[in-house]
């Protein structure tokens, strides 16, 4: 991975725009590790020919030192020829291009996994879908089948072992979840970046207004707008294009968990995509219960706590189809979400800082709640995040007012939050969580 970075933010624009600098460069740095933990990093600094002084050269290697230490990343590729954790370069001019073109090359030589070998046929097969970019930006299972079969592939274990290789080193994109899903090879991955984005987005220079209106979808987008609910109608004029496989797409964003069918009162299919949602809610509740997750001492990713809210959502939908109006709709915003999950009982969650917080205000639920939060983070954690995150809980003791760590509240058998002196089971499954997540979800 690269990730590069405005030298002269560092050091020639005043203390504002190097905090920021380094907020989002440690921002960067904590989602790959997060993400992809083994890969190596190279720390590129960019219009080195603004920055002609050693002396702030050393400055930026001094707080990326500090920054790294707190992070405690340790596959940050150093810069041996200049003595440096980074690679300073100048685009305009080439300096620096070359050092860390070579010092790439090396890193690629010791990687293992690039060693790897592979049949003859499979190469092919890569070959030939690669060529198949220049008028496509996907292909049907049954148009790859027949690839691979044109090279010597025939066994579908075999086809399905290739794909996933050009897969995970990011040529394609493969993903299995579903049969609508399966039946999909996506050749070009920006493609899907692409289109992602035109429904994660709104305000971007393509939407044109006037064509919204002359098709009809005036309402629509105003419901985007809005609530951040997105009807199929819409979606598919935002993807605009009669062969895009709409189906597919939707789907997708249900595996990534940046959208959730919406389960409550409205004519035709709806959509909850979170990453809509504006406004912030600031009132918190003064008399319920508080669990919190914290990670403060790790990373909170961004998008995170809308994932959750996708979760939630999901949840609730559920509950609306048993219980019917008893389950009111949810109430969502960028910060904040109250989610009804049984009749009369509404739960709020809360992004603030490095923590999301869950109100609870009926303890005879907390136990419930505490159990279906954690086998959300837990899906979460394994499904979205490979894994890699890290989290403590603190729950409120209602006695002395003050947070407690999940370990020391189970330790003590902290009521309401353990039933009968017994830890609610939490797990992926607890509280019927793969029932519904398999539906809504499809993971």
């Amino acid at each position: 991975c690269i990730v590069a970075f405005d030298m002269r933010n560092i050091v020639s624009r005043g203390p504002n725009a190097q905090l920021l600098a380094l907020q989002k460069l440690t921002v960067w740095l904590k989602s790959i590790k997060i993400n992809t933990p083994t890969a190596s990093v190279f720390v590129v600094g960019t219009f080195s020919d603004k920055i002609q002084d050693t002396g702030e050269i050393n400055q930026i290697q001094d707080l990326l030192n500090m920054r790294m230490q707190i992070l405690d990343v340790e596959d940050i590729i150093k810069n041996i020829d200049d003595g440096l954790n980074f690679f300073p370069v100048d685009n305009r001019t080439g300096s620096g291009i070359q050092n860390l073109r070579k010092r790439i090359q090396e890193i690629i030589k010791q990687d293992k996994t690039i060693q790897k070998e592979v049949p003859v046929a499979w190469m092919a097969l890569f070959d030939i879908l690669m060529s198949r970019r220049t008028d496509a930006s996907f292909l049907s299972a049954k148009q790859v089948k027949e690839c691979a079969i044109d090279v010597g592939i025939h066994q579908s274990g075999e086809i399905e072992a290739a794909l996933t290789l050009f897969h995970e080193r990011g040529f394609i994109l493969r993903v299995c979840s579903t049969e609508v899903l399966r039946d999909i090879v996506v050749i070009r991955p920006q493609w899907i970046l692409q289109r992602l984005c035109r429904a994660l987005f709104l305000d971007i220079d393509w939407l044109d207004i006037d064509k919204i209106e002359n098709v009809g979808l005036e309402d629509d987008f105003e419901l985007a707008e809005a609530k951040a609910l997105v009807s199929r109608d819409f979606l598919e004029y935002v993807w605009d294009n009669k062969q895009l496989p709409v189906d597919f797409l939707i789907d997708l964003m249900r595996y990534c968990m940046i959208l959730s069918d919406w389960g409550f009162d409205r004519d035709g299919e709806y959509y909850l995509v979170p990453n809509l949602l504006r406004g912030t809610c600031d009132r918190a509740p003064q008399d319920a219960l508080k669990c919190v997750f914290d990670f403060s001492d790790t990373f909170l990713p961004s998008g995170l706590f809308k994932r959750l809210l996708c979760l939630f959502v999901a949840y609730s939908g559920n509950q609306r189809k048993k219980y019917g109006d008893m389950i009111a709709e949810p109430e969502l915003y960028e910060n904040a979400g109250l989610i009804a999950l049984e009749p009369a009982f509404v739960l709020q969650l809360r992004e603030e800082s490095e923590k999301i917080i869950i109100y609870i205000d009926d303890e005879s639920l907390s136990s419930k709640c505490l159990a279906l939060s954690r086998s959300m983070f837990l899906r979460l954690h394994s499904d979205t995040m490979n894994g890699g995150l890290s989290w403590s809980i603190l729950l409120e003791n209602t006695k002395s007012g003050m947070l407690q760590r999940y370990e020391e509240a189970q330790k003590m058998q902290l009521k309401p939050w353990f039933e009968d002196g017994v830890a609610m089971e939490t797990s992926r499954s607890s509280v019927d969580l793969d029932q519904f997540v398999e539906r809504d979800f499809h993971t």
